[in-house]
């Protein structure tokens, strides 16, 4: 992700969901074209009780810690579904997408690396810094990863940060009116990093 922005000739700003949220953060402190990152939750997967939480079944979970630590290599050779490893129905409130998420190849139907996991589990940095503003829009109907879980990493992150919680809202916010709350969160935050940007420029 660092290697992309570092790549465009205009400021960049990260927007990243799950996962990708606490990856922004750290893609951004390696790349000086960051402007601004945009997190819908920041999951630190590398704190156990974290990794624990956000499985789709916490016993499964706590064997794979146990396997990280003491046969990584024979645990690196397992690929399983994500539908297996993640409650897919968290997802959204909608039983119809619900399903989406749960058999669509590239999502629930993927077969995933155990060694996904593990590294994921293992990228552990207890002072976060993207070096630039960052806003978390956490969906306030999160029954994956509560937005506890998200101010837990924010009030590690020494940079400039801004909070919204979205109302309703499941983990990714596609509900009404957590979508049209997010999206005015996003072009607020989008004004301030441009005007931000032009009065750099200007000086």
């Amino acid at each position: 992700m660092a290697a992309l922005a570092d790549l465009q000739t205009a400021p960049v700003v990260l927007l990243d969901a799950s996962v990708g949220g606490l990856t922004a953060v750290h893609a951004a402190a390696l790349s000086d074209r960051v402007q601004g990152v945009i997190a819908t939750t920041l999951v630190d997967m590398a704190d156990p009780r974290t990794f624990i939480r956000a499985a789709r079944w916490p016993w499964l979970a706590a064997g794979a810690l146990v396997g990280f630590a003491v046969a990584p290599w024979l645990f690196d050779r397992l690929a399983l579904p994500l539908g297996w490893l993640a409650p897919m129905k968290a997802m959204s409130s909608r039983p119809a997408l619900q399903a989406y998420f749960h058999r669509d190849a590239i999502l629930g139907g993927a077969r995933t690396p155990a060694r996904f996991f593990r590294t994921l589990h293992a990228a552990r940095n207890d002072r976060p810094d993207p070096g630039c503003p960052l806003l978390l829009a956490h969906p306030g109907a999160d029954s994956w990863t509560p937005t506890s879980l998200s101010l837990e990493v924010l009030k590690r992150i020494p940079s400039e940060t801004e909070f919204v919680e979205l109302s309703n809202g499941s983990h990714l916010p596609l509900e009404s009116p957590a979508a049209a709350e997010l999206q005015m969160a996003v072009m607020g935050f989008l004004d301030r990093i441009s005007a931000a940007h032009g009065d750099r420029q200007r000086r």
